[in-house]
């Protein structure tokens, strides 16, 4: 398998900073709910300070963890919920960063005791294959920390009983994509079986097929190389620029001498 290359301290803390404020925007969380974190190496992660809105984040509010949580940098405490993230990179080294929030639906159905499991939807398959529902223990406690992490080799995400949502991924894009799936799937879930009362769930042969393409594609997903992907946007943005800059060029040109051929 290619090394997974992890973000820099720069990029991972822009990143964090954007998918705080998206958080907040889609109405994830409200007032200082959530966190957010990102792996940037064997033992370092940037992490949401405690007590913060997301909705207001900047860089230097960010603080670096180590495995055992003991901060490297920054002037805030970390989350007070970060032992869920640390759990869940013990257990699966191959995950770079983690979200936390309390969406609506997804977190109406934690409260009833409901996981996401009906095979309902292809996308859903697709994307997250089901969502277990992890039992309530207190947010700061180690058994919270242990359920989740028996979830993180076998699943996207979990429904926390009474609490919220926490999602992971190989990078945050796709961390934070995993967590708006679940809020969608939650909202057509209790749609279906609430209001209207009624689904027709897929048939376990094509569940089946679903389910080999889905572990197909998270194998590839795991080859993939972020740097690359910034490198090769950045050369094509320099690129455009480059085409931008060469057209207004022409256009000036083509004026001046437009200018000279009418006093002749």
């Amino acid at each position: 398998m290619k090394v997974r290359k992890y973000m820099t301290d720069k990029e991972a803390k822009r990143y964090i900073c954007e998918t705080g404020h998206k958080m907040y925007r889609d109405k994830y969380v409200i007032a200082t709910a959530g966190n957010i974190s990102v792996r940037v190496g064997e033992n370092a992660f940037w992490v949401t300070p405690t007590q913060t809105n997301k909705g207001t984040l900047t860089e230097d509010m960010l603080v670096k963890i180590d495995q055992e949580g003991n901060v490297i940098s920054g002037r805030d405490l970390p989350s007070s919920e970060v032992g869920m993230h640390l759990s869940v990179y013990k257990e699966n080294p191959e995950i770079n960063a983690v979200c936390h929030a309390h969406p609506v639906y997804a977190t109406s159905l934690s409260i009833a005791g409901l996981s996401i499991e009906k095979p309902i939807l292809a996308e859903m398959i697709m994307q997250l294959n089901a969502v277990p529902l992890v039992p309530y223990y207190a947010y700061d406690s180690e058994e919270l920390g242990k359920a989740i992490a028996n979830e993180a080799k076998v699943h996207n995400g979990a429904l926390l009983a009474n609490h919220g949502v926490i999602t992971w991924g190989y990078d945050i894009f796709e961390a934070y994509q995993k967590l708006e799936a679940i809020e969608h799937y939650a909202h057509i879930f209790i749609t279906t079986d609430s209001i209207i009362k009624k689904s027709n769930e897929i048939e376990a042969k094509e569940v089946d097929v679903l389910r080999k393409a889905k572990n197909a594609i998270d194998e590839k997903r795991k080859s993939f190389n972020f740097k690359e992907v910034v490198k090769r946007t950045k050369e094509q943005e320099v690129n455009e620029k480059v085409e931008e800059m060469e057209d207004v060029y022409r256009g000036f040109v083509n004026k001046f001498y437009a200018r000279g051929s009418a006093k002749k």
